[in-house]
């Protein structure tokens, strides 16, 4: 059966379609994600499950903000979206996107202002990796003692 009576394609673009397809595929492999942790909590000088307010605070200002995570490594954040859940009111509040690992003023602010059982959230984090290249972060919740 002659092929190219239905796909009326000359066999040099034939070739080099094929040649595309496997640097794609090469391409690909190269750039996998890398694994996920399950889990990270705030790094100071070790690893912080729970927070008082005023610990929570001085993590908040040192930038570029850290978290440890199960995998045991120790990363700067890059990027990342705030809110903040508090008990009375019952309400969970977004303030905005950390840039370059600070965290935004309004956030800061909300911060003083949390209480015993309020959550401090950070969704869609990411770190650099050793090549620049964003790599994600589970959900970052600190809960506030």
């Amino acid at each position: 059966m002659n092929l190219m009576k239905f796909f009326p394609v000359s066999p040099m673009a034939s070739c080099l379609a094929f040649v595309a397809l496997i640097a794609a595929g090469q391409t690909a492999t190269a750039q996998e994600a890398a694994p996920v942790p399950d889990a990270c909590r705030p790094w100071m000088d070790s690893v912080q499950t729970t927070m008082t307010v005023a610990d929570l605070g001085a993590w908040a200002d040192k930038s570029p903000v850290k978290v440890s995570c199960d995998d045991g490594m120790v990363y700067t954040l890059h990027r990342f979206d705030i809110s903040v859940f508090t008990r009375n009111p019952l309400q969970t509040k977004g303030y905005g996107t950390g840039e370059e690992g600070g965290i935004p003023i309004l956030a800061r602010r909300a911060i003083d202002k949390c209480s015993t059982g309020d959550a401090f959230i950070m969704k869609n984090a990411v770190y650099l990796d050793a090549n620049g290249a964003e790599q994600r972060l589970p959900v970052i919740s600190i809960q506030v003692e």
